[in-house]
């Protein structure tokens, strides 16, 4: 079985590009023509190379398994123990029906509400529709699976106008069933899952439900994973959206009062100085005080 075909319609796209076909100059992370726009400036640049840039309050938690022989799996658990190189691409391995690629990414800044999981899956051999690959997302609240079905139909659902650099985006949803572009059961396609999340921890497994086992006739890998956080507003430490009115707890120098942080509580409010908290009456085992050079109202512990 040849490794890999890559179709005469260009290049398989980094992850990093907004699209797996027609987004990029090469297949390289520098390539992108238009870059992924849950993540990144959608813009790129026209007439040479350039990385992408990150969206503000988006943090990079990892970005691993890069398109290259040297890709390493330390810190994952896999039954493959070495990645595969096809053509120009590096995968995680030639992983079948039984296999799977599993890591715990830890140490995640609370300051986010969600999670975004981004890679490139390769599809090589014969493949039917009915087969798909799994993500499992898991955290200490949450388990979450999410299956791709095979698809390895035609190509961009984006144009860009080089003049003006306007990006037009037409759909961004698989085509899976309309197999309609390459002939070839080979292909690499950009997925993309985001993840209601909040904890200092995100697993995260690869597994496919296939009905083959050997890898001379059917495999998948993985390559080029992006985790990144959707971060809180500055305000806050904790949150539930990425707005300064969508705050759970507030940075230092500043009190929540409903799911606002601000610098002082409004004037019919006490500040319950202990968790900075704007409240309009004093909880129990507080009493009211009036500090007397500021004159701000404050609840104290009894």
């Amino acid at each position: 079985m040849t490794c890999l075909v890559v179709p005469s319609l260009g290049f398989f796209c980094s992850s990093q590009c907004v699209d797996y076909s027609g987004a990029c100059w090469n297949e390289t992370t520098a390539g992108c023509i238009a870059c992924a726009q849950n993540i990144f400036n959608i813009g790129a640049n026209w007439t040479s190379t350039t990385p992408c840039t990150l969206l503000s309050q988006r943090t990079i938690v990892a970005n691993e398994l890069p398109n290259t022989p040297a890709m390493s799996l330390a810190g994952y658990s896999s039954t493959q123990v070495s990645p595969v190189t096809c053509s120009n691409y590096t995968f995680s391995g030639q992983y079948t029906s039984a296999d799977y690629l599993f890591k715990n990414f830890t140490n995640i800044a609370l300051n986010h509400y969600q999670i975004i999981v981004r890679f490139n899956v390769g599809y090589v051999g014969t493949w039917s529709e009915s087969d798909y690959l799994r993500v499992t997302l898991g955290d200490s609240m949450q388990i979450v699976n999410h299956d791709y079905y095979y698809s390895c139909g035609n190509g961009s659902r984006h144009t860009f106008d080089n003049i003006t650099n306007i990006t037009t985006i037409y759909g961004n949803e698989e085509n899976i069933n309309g197999q309609v572009g390459y002939n070839s059961s080979d292909c690499v396609r950009i997925r993309e899952y985001t993840l209601t999340h909040n904890t200092s921890y995100l697993t995260v497994k690869f597994s496919a439900l296939t009905t083959e086992a050997n890898p001379a006739v059917q495999f998948w890998g993985i390559k080029e994973l992006f985790v990144v956080t959707k971060d809180c507003h500055s305000y806050c430490i904790t949150c539930f959206g990425g707005l300064s009115s969508q705050c759970l707890s507030c940075a230092a120098g500043y009190y929540l009062q409903g799911n606002v942080c601000l610098q002082q509580c409004d004037p019919n409010f006490y500040i319950v100085l202990d968790t900075r908290v704007c409240v309009s009456e004093c909880p129990l085992r507080y009493f009211s005080n009036v500090d007397s050079n500021t004159l701000v109202k404050q609840c104290l512990a009894c």
